[in-house]
């Protein structure tokens, strides 16, 4: 089954390596050097065929259901720039300047990946700034709503009150109070973050079962045991559902910020190419945050894995 899958991949990967160097480009297409594609291609396809061979010879490794697994996205992808080669500069059927072949899109990522990696760095760092306080801020508010029923009788109101005010509908007035744009970006990324932890972590707090703590109580436990060694484990679930929906608005109202407020990052890339109609290298930008994103999703992934290890044979994740 591997070597079948393997060498159908292997197969489409060459006929799109062929496709690219073999047939003309259309009149008038929007084209760049074959060259560095056919490259990175060829590498790749190269490194599959290595990954092919070893998981035939050692079907029953890691490396060999690893690939299985992957197959079929290895076989999609191939089909798709295929496809994508053949209707953008092979036929001009999707024509430029809003569409445009890989080794364009290739070609503008080398021409300004020192820009693009100045920007990534402004957005990590803005994000990861903004995110990690309003992940702790509502953490802490949800802890003491979830355990503090005067804490609870105060906060739960304001938080239903202002939570569900969109992030970035508080921009222009983080801007007004906050000394500079960038304090008023950190501030309105926390709070994309803020709401969904606090709401989350009050109610895992809030769902510990009542005779944990009167058993834990009955030991001698006091305060601050009850709150470390059983509140907070048991909340752990809730906390990190918390932190993947915190990640969706965090990142929302950062390309929110960087439009309107600051003048650098991915999002203020993106904005700026497109103002020139430079719309290949607004898509370099989008493949750049994208996989800014997806990298900060399987960071998070691996975090629920090593935090909930105990919950592996118990829930599917």
């Amino acid at each position: 089954m591997i070597l079948t899958r393997g060498g159908a991949a292997l197969a489409v990967w060459v006929v799109y390596l062929a496709v690219v160097a073999l047939l003309p480009d259309a009149d008038g297409a929007l084209t760049a050097p074959h060259g560095p594609l056919l490259s990175v291609v060829g590498v790749l396809t190269v490194g599959l065929a290595a990954w092919v061979g070893a998981a035939v010879a050692r079907p029953a490794s890691d490396a060999a259901a690893a690939l299985a697994h992957r197959l079929p996205w290895i076989l999609f992808g191939g089909a798709w720039f295929i496809a994508w080669q053949l209707t953008t500069v092979k036929s001009n059927l999707l024509h430029p300047p809003y569409f445009a072949a890989p080794e364009v899109l290739l070609a503008g990522l080398g021409e300004d990946w020192r820009l693009l990696l100045s920007c990534l760095g402004s957005s990590a760092l803005l994000f990861l700034t903004g995110y990690a306080i309003g992940s702790v801020a509502g953490f802490v508010t949800g802890l003491l709503m979830g355990w503090s029923r005067r804490a609870d009788y105060w906060l739960h109101p304001l938080l239903q009150t202002i939570g569900p005010v969109p992030a970035a509908a508080l921009l222009p007035l983080a801007v007004l109070v906050l000394p500079t744009t960038y304090l008023g970006a950190a501030f309105i990324v926390a709070f994309g973050a803020w709401f969904p932890m606090a709401t989350m972590t009050r109610a895992g707090v809030r769902a510990v079962p009542r005779t944990y703590i009167d058993v834990a109580r009955t030991l001698g436990a006091d305060q601050s045991f009850l709150i470390r060694r059983l509140a907070i484990p048991a909340a752990l679930p809730d906390v990190l559902t918390g932190l993947f929906t915190g990640l969706g608005t965090s990142l929302a109202a950062l390309m929110t910020a960087e439009l309107v407020g600051v003048d650098r990052g991915l999002a203020w890339y993106i904005n700026w190419v497109k103002g020139w109609a430079d719309y290949p290298r607004m898509y370099v930008g989008l493949v750049v945050l994208i996989v800014f994103c997806r990298a900060l999703m399987v960071l998070l992934f691996k975090l629920r894995s090593s935090l909930l290890a105990w919950q592996q044979d118990l829930v599917r994740w």
